[in-house]
């Protein structure tokens, strides 16, 4: 067996999906579980697959362990974060939601509570539940609160000298901690494809080891990258970072052959078995999978551009390697992405580089006096220049393209008919153009569909016909981030809000719709009229008298039992002059 850590990393991996579904799809999990080692007993011999079986079994037992906790009424946690209402604390390594007003307590304290528990497993925030607290107690300060506690302090004296939106980004850049960036500046990073820099990882593991080496030389380099890596929260890209940086420098020391490969295995076996609920952390698998193509593409794709400088076609070959197999998920998950990534990586990464090294360069020198301004001039000089960047390059790049799970498939036919092609499989290059047409039909709808929400404070209709998609929506400003996020998911060409007068819209010369159409003047709640074929369709709340309409006109009221369902969701479909009623 070529490289068994691939396997074991690949067999707790999926072990900890089949369990997740099993506890959710007992059958979907079993066939799952069944399909996966079927696939291993005929692809390696009898005591190979012994072998991956057992590391399966354990990966199970990794996610049933984490999940399966008893808890007493009096118990002792790590505060993790704080709000203003309830905090998430850390209990025997798994997350807990702890309700109550805990006076005199800031994160990283070790406080007794006590109370009483509920069990509610939120898979993908790793959360076994909530612990409501009667009576609590702060225990004595250790070395992790003082960890916590200079973060707090860094970011003061970094604010006092750069002022609040370069400390902020200092703190996320160096320290990884992204509570003080604002969200317009990470919707900034995320148009020009760098928000994985205010992420630590593998960037920033190996511009600060590469640093400590220089200084103090290994192995005791490695305790103090493992100081950086808990000082910044022990994020699954650093551990991973780091694990891999321990392997290659360790197999030098003892003269063995490095294998990038199984030493991303190896971290993601021992990352998984402490916290198996990281198979739903979008930044673990984002950097499992940029890694990973970095890894295996890398190479391939500085041959293709062998003819753009050195320089250039190391970091252009770095970049685009690295998305192979991010995209797809990105697809299928965040659903949103930066087109501008290339020429942000290209010329913004470098410039931050700097940053990182003399932000943890400032840290170490807080407390004097002198050394502390002169650096946080450097800093304050460099991020501005960062800034006028990002202005620039914001103006020049389009806008964060919305994808969706289709252009996620397509992605990946793509690229296994590349592999299959230049495994002598020829014909298949054809491939790709039957599931680009096959995927352009899903996507395209031939007749209008209509989908109806209402919420707490809002109303919305998505109107969908051919590949035009439309979004009305009347809401008050406390649900603007339910509104926000149904229009993330949807990806509407047109918005509406608020629509106070009539309004009309002409999707083509068959279809066109009318927003609030003629309505009486107490009649004031959502209404909307489709026009489609020379026929009206009605669809609204008020039962009033329609005006004078020379067509025939069918009418659907979202109220009653035909229209709006228990969930206040309903959607239709016109077809052949008849509105149809389906879930969704």
């Amino acid at each position: 067996m070529e490289r068994p850590l691939v396997y074991f990393a690949v067999s707790i991996f999926i072990s900890c999906i089949s369990t997740l579904i099993f506890l959710n799809k007992a059958f979907l999990g079993a066939v799952l579980a069944a399909s996966f080692l079927i696939l291993i007993f005929f692809t390696l011999n009898y005591k190979e697959f012994i072998v991956v079986l057992l590391f399966f079994i354990l990966g199970c037992f990794s996610f049933i362990n984490y999940f399966n906790v008893d808890i007493n009424k009096e118990i002792t946690v790590r505060i993790l974060r704080k709000d203003k209402f309830y905090c998430i604390a850390d209990y025997k390594g798994r997350n807990l939601s702890v309700l109550g007003n805990l006076n005199k307590v800031e994160e990283g304290d070790k406080v007794r509570i006590k109370g009483d528990f509920k069990k509610k497993d939120i898979y993908r925030l790793g959360s076994i539940g909530s612990f409501k607290v009667k009576k609590h107690c702060r225990e004595k300060r250790d070395f992790i609160y003082k960890i916590y506690n200079l973060k707090k302090i860094a970011y003061i004296k970094f604010k006092q000298y750069l002022g609040e939106e370069k400390a902020a980004t200092v703190m996320s850049l160096c320290f990884g901690e992204t509570k003080y960036i604002s969200n317009s500046e990470k919707d900034t990073l995320k148009k020009l494809g760098v928000v994985h820099v205010i992420s630590v990882s593998g960037f920033h593991m190996a511009l600060i080891y590469n640093v400590i080496e220089k200084i103090i030389k290994f192995p005791f380099s490695i305790p103090v990258a493992l100081l950086y890596v808990v000082f910044t929260g022990m994020k699954a890209s650093s551990i991973r970072a780091f694990i891999m940086i321990l392997i290659l420098k360790s197999s030098k020391k003892f003269f063995r052959k490095y294998d990038s490969l199984s030493a991303l295995s190896l971290a993601c076996i021992i990352i998984l078995l402490k916290k198996p609920y990281y198979i739903l952390d979008i930044g673990f698998m984002l950097s499992f999978l940029c890694t990973l193509g970095i890894i295996l593409n890398n190479k391939k794709m500085s041959r293709y551009l062998y003819k753009l400088p050195r320089k250039l076609n190391e970091s252009l070959s770095l970049t685009l390697s690295a998305q192979i197999y991010s995209f797809p998920y990105i697809c299928f998950t965040l659903k949103n992405f930066g087109l501008g990534f290339i020429i942000g990586n290209l010329i913004l990464v470098p410039l931050y580089a700097p940053v990182v090294l003399l932000g943890n360069l400032a840290l170490f020198l807080i407390k004097v006096p002198v050394i502390f301004p002169i650096i946080n001039k450097i800093i304050y000089t460099i991020l501005t220049i960062i800034r006028g960047g990002q202005l620039i390059l914001d103006n020049l790049t389009p806008s964060i393209m919305g994808v969706s799970y289709i252009h996620g498939i397509l992605f990946s036919i793509i690229y296994i008919s590349y592999l299959l092609y230049n495994h002598g499989y020829k014909k298949i290059k054809y491939l790709p153009i039957y599931f680009f047409f096959f995927l352009m039909f899903l996507n395209y709808n031939i007749y209008p569909k209509l989908y109806y929400i209402r919420g707490n404070g809002y109303e919305v209709s998505i109107i969908k016909y051919k590949f035009e998609t439309t979004m009305i929506c009347s809401y008050n400003i406390n649900s603007a981030k339910d509104i926000l996020k149904i229009k993330e998911e949807v990806k509407p060409k047109k918005i509406i809000t608020n629509p106070s007068i009539s309004k009309k819209l002409n999707l083509d010369n068959n279809f066109q719709f009318y927003i609030n159409p003629y309505l009486k003047e107490e009649c004031r709640k959502y209404n909307l009229i489709l026009s489609y074929k020379r026929k009206i369709y009605v669809f609204s709340q008020d039962k009033h008298s329609l005006p004078n309409i020379k067509n025939k006109y069918t009418m659907i009221n979202l109220n009653n039992k035909n229209g709006l369902s228990k969930e206040k969701n309903a959607s239709f479909m016109i077809f052949l002059g008849k509105v149809y009623s389906f879930n969704y």
